[in-house]
């Protein structure tokens, strides 16, 4: 059958309507539904956009109350004491009367009480100080009470002129405290005196000062009385010869091995070495990995004899590793400056949660420049009982003592031991610009020889 020319147009046409429609359903409708799709998901993402941009506005507006709040706290906190202790007022009492004619004979302590002011239960401690002296002097200290920065209120003031316009009465102040009602740092203490309130000033260089308070605890052989059982154990005594030796710069040269000349038992180990001028400093360690020498518990010090044929800056040190394999060196000594033999001590880490540490080297640091010499070890050794040490005062001629912090120091021990009393443990703590009453072994303080009372 042959098509005539209108029907094969007719079915070009259907042909053309047919295709036209296939690709409007098959694929315009579906990219208007998937446009359709991604505008809905478009506002949803953008609501939920706005949602975040309204949480972090309101966090942000959050942390700037918190800020706020907390500057707040801070400015109210500053102005009370964090805790009222009567060894502080005494302290502060006996500041405001230096350079200060006004006699003040005694102290009246009334117990502590607790006192309503605004929506803050305050806590507060009344003294009473019985006063002798011109109406100058009485108004000057008054002054300085009236310009300190924490809480102190003066309740009372009574007077009675008597010979050469000279008063007498009593002074009524009460201090106040936080207590429990906002949980402050106790430790810390701010002693915000005017400069010309201070005595001479402590921090002056003395002969030695400097090279003092880089050394470790060292003592001679006859300042240590060693107690026997299980106040020290006695970690590596360098008897045999499975110890190595190894140097961080190729230019070193040495001879290493066991010597007669002994602190302990019959050897210690001995260290020749010699190097040309390098081009940075070097370090050498005394192998210990092989042996084993786990601290289980803190010691209150490790020690080693030390014996150096001439003095050097070389450092020595011994290195800890812990439990993850961090390492770090604790120094002995910065720099030798004596020849012979010496004992020295470090205080290694007091934590409990660092335990057990791993005493792996002992460390030598060597200077760039040319040098030789010989060192001997010998007796490393953990101490558990510090009644070791029998004399660790170093005292210098002039107004100060200078004294190494032992272990189990505190402020009032020290205090009790120089001026046999507690009440100086504001003195100690200015003399040494301490603003808690933390204090580390081995720490140098400042100790004033005579306290003007």
């Amino acid at each position: 059958m042959k098509l005539t020319r209108r029907e094969k147009i007719l079915l070009l046409l259907l042909n053309i309507v047919v295709i036209g429609w296939g690709y409007y359903k098959f694929i315009i409708t579906p990219q208007f539904e998937k446009m359709d799709s991604l505008k809905s998901d478009k506002q949803v993402f953008s609501s939920r956009l706005e949602s975040y941009k309204e949480i972090a506005s309101s966090g942000e507006e959050l942390d700037n109350k918190l800020l706020d709040l907390t500057n707040g706290v801070d400015k109210v906190t500053r102005k009370y004491f964090p805790h009222i202790e009567q060894e502080e007022i005494i302290y502060i009492v006996n500041e405001f009367l230096k350079s200060n004619d006004l006699e003040v004979d005694s102290i009246s302590f009334t117990q502590p009480s607790e006192e309503k002011m605004g929506e803050l239960t305050l806590d507060k401690m009344s003294v009473t100080l019985p006063y002798k002296g011109k109406y100058s002097s009485l108004m000057a200290f008054l002054k300085k009470l009236r310009k300190y920065p924490k809480k102190i209120i003066i309740s009372d003031v009574d007077m009675t002129n008597g010979e050469d316009d000279v008063l007498t009465g009593n002074i009524g102040l009460d201090f106040y405290s936080l207590g429990k009602v906002i949980s402050t740092n106790d430790d810390i203490v701010s002693w915000n005196l005017e400069d010309e309130e201070q005595k001479e000033n402590p921090f002056e260089t003395v002969d030695g000062y400097k090279e003092m308070l880089n050394r470790p605890l060292d003592f001679d052989k006859d300042s240590i009385t060693i107690t026997m059982g299980q106040s020290k154990v006695l970690l590596e005594d360098f008897e045999d010869t499975n110890i190595n030796y190894m140097a961080t710069a190729r230019e070193f040269k040495g001879d290493f091995n066991l010597d007669t000349n002994a602190k302990s038992n019959d050897f210690s180990y001995r260290m020749d070495y010699e190097h040309p001028i390098m081009e940075k400093e070097g370090r050498g360690y005394v192998l210990l990995d092989d042996k084993n020498l786990n601290i289980k518990k803190p010691p209150k010090a490790i020690g080693l004899w030390v014996y150096a044929n001439k003095e050097s800056n070389n450092n020595l040190g011994i290195r800890l590793k812990d439990l993850n394999g961090d390492k770090k060196i604790y120094y002995l000594t910065k720099g030798i400056n004596w020849t012979g033999w010496k004992h020295l001590m470090v205080v290694p880490p007091q934590d409990k949660k660092l335990y057990p540490l791993q005493l792996d080297r002992i460390t030598i640091d060597f200077e760039k420049e040319k040098e030789e010499g010989t060192i001997l070890i010998d007796s490393l050794e953990a101490y558990y009982d510090l009644e070791i040490f029998k004399d660790p005062i170093d005292q210098y001629s002039g107004n100060y003592i200078h004294y190494e912090v032992q272990p189990e120091d505190t402020l009032k021990s020290i205090s009790r031991e120089f001026y046999n009393d507690t009440t100086k443990v504001g003195v100690i703590m200015r003399y040494n610009n301490l603003y808690n009453n933390k204090i580390q072994a081995g720490k140098i303080l400042i100790l004033p020889r005579n306290i003007e009372e």
